[in-house]
């Protein structure tokens, strides 16, 4: 992969209106991310590999793989602990693209309480009939999961991917604890606010959805 490029970060309002600052990278950089309304998203070059986009509202899996594709890429694929590195890269200092989530999970009437920091959807999902939790992971271009990077907290018995409710078939980057903007993954549901509460779960709090995805752009 190349490394050179600019990085351009677009933030599109309600009324269409962009705001674009550019600043020259250095030699290792090696992909450019923006941040857009969903509505509006665009790789910023043609050369352009990774494209980052914020979606403030959230979004579900779906539909993220559905507007990765309009825009003519696809979710992003990783196939290496170097590649899943550099596209960490183009997200951990962007606060726009995560979100904290501090909820209780209710179970026999106790609060179990859930702090976790979400970020945004990879091409990552786990085909009906797969063995869960860990069977099956598939990328959106085909591709079987040779490299994973599941977040793995043994000390407090979490450990991803963990089928919560059995709906859990879809990737992103996440975080344990609040303001964690790490470089793991974890599985959701397409949409966590409707599929949990389906699913029979009973949250006290907001549960949010990723607040954007990352595409990637053949060469």
């Amino acid at each position: 992969m190349a490394t050179r490029g600019r990085t351009s970060l677009v933030l599109v309002g309600a009324t269409a209106l962009f705001l674009a600052c550019s600043a020259e990278q250095d030699q290792q950089s090696q992909a450019d991310a923006y941040t857009a309304d969903a509505e509006d998203a665009a790789p910023v070059s043609e050369g352009d590999r990774y494209s980052v986009v914020v979606v403030p509202e959230g979004l579900t899996w779906e539909e993220a793989k559905q507007r990765a594709e309009a825009d003519g890429g696809h979710l992003v694929t990783i196939d290496s602990a170097e590649e899943n590195n550099l596209v960490y890269g183009l997200i951990a200092d962007n606060r726009d693209v995560w979100v904290n989530v501090d909820v209780a999970a209710v179970s026999d009437g106790e609060e179990n309480p859930i702090q976790v920091t979400v970020g945004p959807w990879i091409g990552l999902y786990q085909p009906p009939g797969s063995t869960e939790p860990a069977g099956g992971w598939t990328w959106v271009t085909g591709e079987a999961m040779e490299y994973s990077n599941w977040s793995m907290q043994p000390d407090v018995e979490l450990l991803e991917p963990n089928d919560l409710g059995g709906i859990e078939h879809f990737g992103h980057y996440f975080g344990t604890g609040l303001d964690n903007r790490a470089n793991t993954w974890n599985d959701m549901a397409n949409d966590p606010r409707a599929d949990l509460g389906a699913a029979g779960m009973e949250f006290v709090g907001d549960l949010q959805s990723p607040r954007g995805y990352i595409v990637e752009f053949e060469q």
